[in-house]
């Protein structure tokens, strides 16, 4: 357990460790000061029960801070360890989130949520200088120091070095991030993530700042999902009267289904943010694609699979040439029917043949992989459920019947999927995409929750959120029922 004394054990005699002041699932973060430099600072402590690829991740955020120079990005002082205990030291931001302001007050003024979000844009456009995607950018991690009103962005927790090799650390099918924040290809498994991702979530930041509440408030992990992915967010204008139209078509074009017709570079939303002029000639020049939006199935046409000769036609067509011409040398009608039968029925298994082989190109492996993995989570908490307290069985019932009907809802997704071809309906086909990753989502998160529940990490977390799951299904079924 990471409290007070062990922190302060860990770090020595330099600093003298003061107050928690926040915690998450992989880390703790105190306040302490340096006595050597007589300084505050804060010290970020990664939980010592973790495994090597935590702490691979953990030193990689600090070297990442490190890499990144902002005034509105709090820089690392120091990397230490000590008996597996890992922990870097930053200074101290005395102020609150964004999202205990949003609290406290509500929506904020335009001109505060502009400067906090111009300010936030520089902040990312030096992230993705330094080639950093930040992955959460929510308004819990943008902070405002109290006296003097400074905007930081804070907790490169889950942020990647854009590179192949490291972004393994954050892929292999998982989320990685806060649904209500993410991108459509960040929730898509194998979506191509790059700095547009961040863009997409700060204007979804923006959004909340000033209409009070995020545009999408799906009842459930998966009706978020549906939202984010297939729907357009609610007009801006229409939720805050009075917005300048230029800001609230900046906002909109941050939250583009499509990468492509998103702001490009951070640098051009704060142009656009702090300029009318700007924003009214970017807006005016942008991309002419809107509403479109990412799938995490190939978006470029499937062609056919290639197909070898229709020898057994072309066989069935000379055997009936030749019955026809038996017939006509002899004057007689009694091998012609048999041919055109034959023609006919080799005719019509050379066209189902096709037709299976155009529907077997068109299957989204991707889609039959998401399948599999989500009958894999439901067999695994299956398993995990049996080794938790009997006296949890009402409970323990209702999370498995969840877990088979979400299995159930992939493995028709999929199969919906499996039967469309490149040129079908692509809002069915969003539709069924939509679908598919709601069910897996709530699938990892179900099997999360159980694990934690069975390993003795906080039972009782693990069966509040079971509950609450089971719950949230319960309601929106009786909605939709």
């Amino acid at each position: 357990m990471i409290d007070r004394d062990f922190v302060q054990r860990a770090l020595g005699e330099r600093y003298n460790v003061g107050e928690l002041i926040g915690e998450g699932g992989f880390a703790t973060v105190w306040r302490a000061r340096d006595t050597q430099l007589a300084r505050e600072i804060a010290v970020k402590v990664l939980r010592p029960d973790l495994g090597a690829m935590a702490r691979e991740r953990f030193l990689r955020e600090a070297r990442a801070v490190a890499g990144i120079q902002h005034p509105a990005v709090i820089s690392v002082f120091e990397i230490g360890e000590h008996q597996a205990i890992v922990w870097y030291t930053m200074p101290f931001v005395d102020g609150e989130s964004l999202r205990a302001l949003l609290t406290r007050q509500g929506r904020l003024p335009v001109d505060q949520v502009v400067h906090i979000v111009s300010v936030a844009a520089d902040a990312l456009g030096a992230a993705h200088a330094a080639g950093i995607v930040h992955r959460d950018v929510k308004p819990d991690n943008v902070l405002l120091e109290r006296d003097t009103g400074r905007v930081f962005l804070v907790d490169f927790g889950i942020a990647a070095v854009a590179t192949a090799t490291s972004d393994r650390l954050t892929s292999g099918g998982l989320l990685v991030g806060t649904p209500r924040y993410m991108s459509p290809e960040q929730l898509s498994p194998g979506g191509e993530v790059d700095a547009r991702s961040d863009i997409y979530s700060l204007g979804l930041t923006a959004y909340e700042l000033l209409a009070g509440e995020p545009p999408f408030l799906g009842p459930n992990l998966a009706g978020l999902l549906v939202q984010q992915l297939t729907q357009a967010p609610p007009p801006l204008a229409a939720r805050v009267p009075g917005l300048p139209p230029h800001l609230s078509q900046v906002i909109e074009r941050c939250l583009e289904k499509a990468p492509e017709a998103r702001w490009q570079t951070a640098a051009e939303l704060s142009a656009a943010l702090r300029s009318e002029t700007a924003a009214l000639e970017a807006l005016g020049a942008g991309p002419s694609r809107r509403g479109g939006r990412s799938s995490f199935i190939d978006a470029a046409p499937v062609e056919p699979a290639a197909t070898p000769p229709p020898y057994g036609l072309l066989a069935a067509a000379a055997a009936g040439v030749i019955m026809v011409a038996a017939d006509v040398l002899k004057g007689e009608t009694m091998f012609a029917p048999f041919g055109v039968v034959a023609f006919g029925l080799a005719a019509s298994l050379w066209a189902a043949g096709r037709r299976r082989a155009t529907l077997a190109a068109a299957l989204p492996r991707k889609a039959q992989l998401m399948s599999r993995r989500a009958q894999s989570l439901r067999t695994s908490a299956a398993s995990k459920i049996t080794r938790l307290p009997h006296a949890w069985r009402e409970l323990t019932s209702r999370v498995e019947s969840l877990a088979s009907m979400l299995a159930f809802e992939a493995a028709a997704a999929e199969e919906q999927l499996s039967a469309l071809h490149a040129g079908s309906d692509t809002e069915s086909r969003a539709l069924h995409e939509a679908r598919l990753l709601g069910a897996l989502a709530e699938l990892e998160a179900l099997n999360a929750a159980v694990h934690r529940a069975a390993a003795g990490d906080d039972p009782e977390a693990g069966r509040r959120v079971m509950e609450e799951m089971v719950q949230a299904r319960a309601v929106l079924s009786n909605a939709t029922g």
